[in-house]
């Protein structure tokens, strides 16, 4: 019964590493997000106390408001805004799992 509980821990924790530090395949690295910001939703989702400067024309939802206001994001194809790795893994799987398709991140270090 006790390796039951060691073998569960062992997926959940796995489960954990892989979305947060395992990169998300077919996803690139967009140098100019200005050619972007015309034909796809640009989408900041880095926290508030981490933005110094808003991109020209970018939907500003923190990760951590994904939840709650996905909706309001107007298309459904999205190029994202992030501080870094984690950051963009995270905000990836998420705005997949709710049907976005994501064209490419920006990263912008704070």
């Amino acid at each position: 019964m006790v390796w039951w509980i060691g073998l569960v821990l062992i997926v959940v924790m796995g489960r954990v590493v892989y979305n947060r530090h395992f990169p998300v395949s077919g996803l690139k690295r967009i140098p100019d997000i200005e050619a972007y910001s015309k034909e796809y939703t640009v989408l900041d989702v880095r926290d508030y106390n981490a933005v110094k400067e808003t991109t020209k024309g970018s939907l500003h939802i923190p990760h951590a408001y994904l939840k709650r206001y996905y909706k309001e994001i107007p298309t459904r194809e999205v190029v994202i805004i992030v501080s870094d790795s984690l950051l963009r893994n995270v905000s990836v799987r998420m705005l997949k799992r709710y049907g976005f398709q994501i064209k490419g991140y920006v990263c912008i270090k704070a």
